[in-house]
């Protein structure tokens, strides 16, 4: 009987053995792999208008709004200051020139840059330019809805502090066209970007301010750091189809028209 028993024994320890590898198997199918990838911010216009318009645009780059996109924080906060700083944003303000560019070409105009800034022209492109199209952009990010949780712990008595919740964003760029010599603004649009929200995973932090940028940085948050990228994507779409549907080629004789009277009333 004995014998018999330990054979019991042996055959339930070899069943619970298989099923805690079945078990742990099948957590570990259902958990999905967020594998980090970079956005694409890149637009392809989808028409092109035969021939050209008479009207050469130059294109200079897009620029942050000043307040760069958060509020100085004043305790314990999510910081969002410095976008320019954080890759993802970088690129989608850099990349903006280039659509630009191929919009304005798309739309039958002659294009000149893009140029990083107005100063970096030279005075020949300055003059052979009808008109100059940039951009400010303000992603508008609203930590609000961060919840900031002091903590201590109980291994090594040390204060944290856990950052939860969710980021919104209310994006708003404004369309800029001036005169190409003298710089002077003839046109804005202001358009209005649909809102986004980003949840954010948990943590735990030693310092009562966690900048977005360190956040972002940390591998842990791929996934946060994939749905951004996600709806920065389809924001950069939206930028872009509303562009291409502002400069049309009507306004923009008209446009063209009135910045030359300006620039033949002004003496350089």
């Amino acid at each position: 009987m004995r014998n018999f028993s330990n054979i019991k024994w042996f055959l339930h320890i070899c069943i619970m053995s298989m099923m805690c590898v079945f078990i742990g198997a099948c957590a570990t199918g259902n958990q999905q792999m967020v594998v980090r990838q970079e956005p694409n911010f890149d637009y392809m216009p989808e028409e092109t208008v035969a021939g050209n318009t008479g009207v050469t645009f130059a294109v200079v780059g897009s620029q942050l709004a000043q307040r760069q996109g958060g509020f100085v924080p004043t305790g314990p906060s999510l910081d969002v200051r410095g976008l320019p700083r954080i890759p993802i944003f970088h690129r989608f303000i850099k990349n903006m020139a280039a659509d630009f560019s191929e919009i304005v070409t798309a739309r039958g105009y002659t294009v000149r840059g893009p140029f990083q800034t107005f100063d970096e022209m030279t005075f020949v492109d300055k003059d052979n330019s009808n008109l100059i199209l940039t951009a400010n952009i303000d992603f508008n990010l609203d930590t609000s809805y961060i919840l900031v949780r002091q903590g201590k712990s109980i291994l090594t008595s040390s204060i944290y502090w856990q950052y939860s919740g969710s980021i919104t964003m209310h994006p708003r760029i404004t369309l800029v066209i001036n005169e190409g010599l003298t710089n002077e603004k003839m046109w804005t649009k202001s358009v209005n970007i649909t809102p986004i929200n980003i949840p954010l995973k948990p943590v735990n932090w030693a310092s009562p301010t966690l900048t977005l940028q360190k956040y972002l940085a940390d591998e842990d948050h791929d996934q946060v750091y994939m749905e951004l990228a996600n709806r920065l994507e389809s924001m950069y779409q939206e930028i872009m189809n509303r562009t291409y549907g502002y400069l049309d080629p009507r306004e923009m004789a008209l446009i063209s028209k009135q910045a030359e009277e300006l620039k033949k009333r002004k003496t350089f």
